[in-house]
């Protein structure tokens, strides 16, 4: 196929690349999203399952994740905020403004 710029094949060739990146971005996003979906439910269903093997209330069970997730949170905000500073302090040259 000889496609040069400006020529009608080349126009339509174009279009059709455009056209598969788009699918597969769309493909991506939903095999993204059923898999974000999927870890939900299994991590659900697991805290179900723990919370009946230890004998306590799934409303406790799922208050317990939530503070780890907070604890994981703020650990993570107080890291970054860490070394943001300490970046800052051992910077040589100071940044203006």
């Amino acid at each position: 196929m000889d496609a040069e710029p400006g020529s009608a094949s080349f126009a339509d060739s174009l279009e059709r690349l455009v056209g598969a990146l788009r699918e597969e971005s769309e493909e991506l996003n939903r095999i993204e999203r059923l898999s974000a979906q999927s870890f939900r439910e299994w991590f659900d269903n697991a805290v179900v399952r723990v919370s009946a093997k230890l004998g306590i209330t799934l409303a406790r069970a799922r208050a317990l994740v939530d503070d780890f997730v907070a604890i994981g949170a703020n650990a993570r905000s107080a890291y970054r905020n860490n070394y943001n500073a300490t970046r800052r302090s051992a910077r040589r040259v100071r940044r203006r403004g």
